[in-house]
């Protein structure tokens, strides 16, 4: 059973990683923060930017040309929520990391508003034509590892709330089996289009495979190193609570491993496209 304790932490670990995404991969505001699609894109590190504009492009070509208004789930640094604003889409961006909601609205992009605030806490009376949750839904579900079904369930849910009548829902992410099952099981959604390009993004996994390998994991071995010379018990300490984050993606670094090729090696990356009837 997850406490609100609990709930608590992981959100704050959260905020800690989306930080450190930014740091490490995006610059100013409008920056991506999500993965690359190399289809046509030379795969090579220095290309990341070209194979993450192809994959906004991509995105966005799945919102539909009628939609007037969208919410943007976990918008990141508002590359993909800048995108379908200047298709003239009323755009409302939430980001819960107030650093980014403050880049965002320095851009100054028309037809965009940028909300802080976590999605299981955000309340409106507006219904939107899409919902758009691109790399969003495993930071809800890595909020209740242990209930992924019923934290699916509840995700789809707030979704479909926040619809207006025949609405689109536009998931873009690995998705596990479990959350899978549950929305092909939800009679209030019909599936419009399902579409696995998990060959097309690995290359972002394996360079930032890389990157770990080149920079981060010397950095965290001297490190710990250092500590360990020093205070050999508060090592071990530190060494134990690394191990035991509650939240994969923190996790996963302090274990030298990109997160986001671990789950391409149990999931694939889908886009899918889903209509509220």
């Amino acid at each position: 059973m997850t406490t609100g304790d609990d709930l608590a932490l992981r959100a704050r670990l959260q905020r800690v990683h989306l930080d450190l995404m930014q740091s490490l991969t995006a610059r100013g505001p409008l920056a991506h923060l999500h993965w690359g699609l190399w289809a046509d894109v030379e795969e090579r590190p220095d290309n990341l930017a070209l194979a993450q504009d192809a994959y906004a492009d991509f995105v966005v070509a799945r919102v539909p040309a009628s939609a007037a208004s969208l919410l943007d789930v976990g918008c990141g640094l508002g590359s993909i929520a800048a995108r379908l604003a200047r298709r003239r889409i009323a755009v409302t961006a939430l980001t819960p990391v107030a650093e980014h909601a403050a880049l965002i609205r320095a851009a100054g992009v028309d037809g965009l508003e940028t909300v802080c605030t976590r999605f299981e806490e955000y309340r409106t009376d507006q219904r939107f034509d899409v919902v758009l949750l691109a790399e969003s839904v495993n930071y809800f579900l890595a909020m209740d590892p242990g209930g992924v079904r019923q934290s699916s369930a509840a995700l789809l849910a707030k979704c479909e709330a926040l619809l207006a009548p025949g609405g689109t829902i536009v998931l873009a992410d690995t998705l596990n089996p479990d959350f899978l099952q549950t929305l092909d099981a939800d009679p209030r959604l019909t599936t419009v289009a399902r579409v696995d390009i998990s060959a097309d993004v690995k290359y972002t996994a394996d360079a930032l495979q890389a990157a770990i390998d080149r920079w981060w994991s010397p950095f965290r071995r001297a490190l710990l190193d250092a500590i360990l010379i020093v205070d050999p018990e508060l090592h071990a300490r530190l060494v134990a609570a690394l191990a035991a984050l509650p939240h994969p993606g923190m996790r996963s670094l302090f274990a030298d491993v990109a997160l986001e090729r671990q789950r391409l090696s149990e999931r694939p990356y889908l886009v899918v496209s889903l209509r509220r009837r």
